[in-house]
């Protein structure tokens, strides 16, 4: 072996290490540009993701408060009317009796309204509440056939307030009438008589316990002309919930339905939303 290739054998090793180098580098750079423009290409589509999640959020934040408006609307009509309506000025339990047909018809067309009623400043009371379902007829042991409920409190010179429940057929004939010594409702210790008598507008309760059915509601209220009664329209939140529930967004989203004092008005699941502490909610 010349001296030549003496001197090619010996740079043979450091070309080939030369040459390894190289690759490394190469493979580096393609496996740093794959990986940047992974990383790219997933914060583009989480971008994107969240702008169409919060285009779907606004969307359904604008269905829910229209359909709260459509739910609530007919409502705030209805009391207006009613506050104008000749039971406010009726004085006894006959002659409230006589808008009985009325009211009906005005609870058939308002299916969410869950009662109708006037208050009055000597302390008596009158409310039609339909019986829409078993378990409403079960809780005020009304007779199978029963469609509506009376609840009457009513005033003798003396004073003396006397309780009666009046359950109703379909036509509003009177099936039964109960005498109710165990039921004792003053309207002008509740916050809807209160809050309606002092404002000429209407009014709208937060959520509260509901005296007879223990449901947590919201009440529409408003003072008759000469203030001496209260129209009360009463709002299950579980109607409100329904509402939610049927904007589906995805499994895991969870909507609810907030006053401006950061109450809670709904949630898929109002059981959660809600508890009782001593009648407050």
């Amino acid at each position: 072996m010349n001296p030549s290739e003496i001197r090619n054998v010996a740079r043979e090793p450091r070309r080939y290490r030369f040459h390894v180098h190289v690759a490394v580098i190469f493979t580096g750079l393609t496996l740093l540009s794959g990986g940047l423009m992974v990383w790219h290409s997933q914060r583009e589509i989480s971008s994107l993701a969240l702008s169409a999640s919060q285009d779907v959020f606004r969307h359904i934040s604008r269905e829910t408060v229209a359909d709260v408006g459509r739910l609530q609307a007919p409502i705030e009509t209805l009391v207006d009317l009613l506050a104008q309506a000749s039971l406010v000025r009726a004085s006894t339990l006959e002659q409230r009796l006589e808008s009985l047909a009325m009211l009906r018809e005005a609870l058939t067309q308002n299916a969410r309204i869950s009662a109708l009623y006037v208050g009055y400043d000597d302390g008596d009371f009158f409310l039609l509440r339909p019986l829409r379902d078993a378990a409403l007829r079960t809780r005020f042991a009304a007779p199978t056939e029963a469609q509506f409920l009376v609840q009457s409190v009513e005033h003798d010179t003396a004073g003396v307030a006397t309780g009666a429940y009046l359950y109703l057929d379909a036509g509003l004939a009177v099936l039964r009438r109960d005498r109710r010594s165990d039921y004792v409702f003053d309207p002008r210790t509740r916050g809807w008589f209160e809050s309606a008598r002092v404002r000429s507008a209407q009014t709208q309760t937060a959520p509260y316990v509901f005296f007879s059915t223990r449901e947590v509601g919201t009440t529409f209220a408003r003072a008759s002309a000469d203030g001496r009664a209260v129209v009360g329209a009463d709002l299950v939140l579980t109607e409100l919930s329904r509402a939610l529930a049927a904007q589906q967004v995805s499994p895991s989203a969870e909507l609810a339905l907030f006053m401006r004092s950061g109450e809670v008005m709904a949630y898929r699941d109002q059981e959660r939303a809600v508890h009782e502490n001593n009648g407050q909610v």
